[in-house]
C-alpha cells in the first residue's frame, strides 16, 4: 500500500517535472522521451492506483485484465479491522481486563477477595491468559482468603502468560 503511494508520487513528480522542463527548453529534442515511453509512465501512474484482480489469456493470445481500485480494497480491510476490534474487545470483560492489566504491571497487585473474581480468573486461565503459580491452583485463593474484606497480592496466586500479554498488546494497538 505504501509502496504504491510512493511509486505513484515519484512517477507523478517526474512526469510533471518532465512536462515542465520540455517547453522551457531544459530538455533538448535528442533527450526527450518517445511517445511509448510517456505512455508507459502514465500507465504506471494510473495503474499504481489499482491492483490486478484477474489476468487471463485465451488460446488465441488475447488477454483480459480486471483491475480493482486500491481504495476499495483498503475500505474493505478497514471494515474488517473494525469488526476485529469489536470481537477482540468482547473476548474478556472489563473486570477480567483489569486483572490482566494488573498482573502485567510491575510490583504488587492488591485485590479484594470475591467469588466473582475467582471465576473471572478461572475463565482467564481457561483461555490461557493467566496461569496459577501455587499448588492448588486458583482454588487456593478461596482457601486462603474467604473473608469479605480480605486483601492480598494476586501475583502470589497467578501470573499473566505470554498469550495474555500478546492479547493486551493487540488490544492496545487496535
Amino acid at each position: 500500500m505504501v509502496v504504491r503511494r510512493v511509486l505513484a508520487a515519484v512517477v507523478g513528480a517526474l512526469l510533471v517535472a518532465y512536462l515542465i522542463m520540455v517547453p522551457l527548453g531544459l530538455i533538448g529534442p535528442s533527450a526527450r522521451l518517445s511517445t511509448p515511453e510517456i505512455i508507459v509512465a502514465i500507465a504506471v501512474l494510473v495503474l499504481s492506483q489499482y491492483s490486478i484482480e484477474d489476468l487471463t489469456f485465451d488460446p488465441g493470445g488475447a488477454g483480459k485484465i480486471r483491475l480493482r481500485r486500491v481504495e476499495d480494497r483498503q475500505r474493505a480491510l478497514e471494515s474488517d479491522v473494525k469488526a476485529l476490534k469489536m470481537a477482540l474487545s468482547g473476548i474478556v470483560t472489563k473486570f477480567e481486563l483489569s486483572h490482566l492489566q494488573g498482573l502485567d504491571t510491575p510490583g504488587r497487585f492488591e485485590v479484594q477477595y470475591s467469588n466473582h473474581m475467582v471465576r473471572e480468573l478461572e475463565r482467564l486461565d481457561a483461555m490461557r491468559f493467566v496461569v496459577p503459580v501455587r499448588d492448588g491452583g486458583l482454588n487456593a485463593i478461596r482457601t486462603d482468603h474467604q473473608a469479605p474484606d480480605d486483601r492480598f497480592d494476586l501475583k502470589d496466586y497467578a501470573k499473566i502468560t505470554e498469550r495474555g500479554q500478546d492479547y493486551l498488546k493487540l488490544l492496545d494497538s487496535l
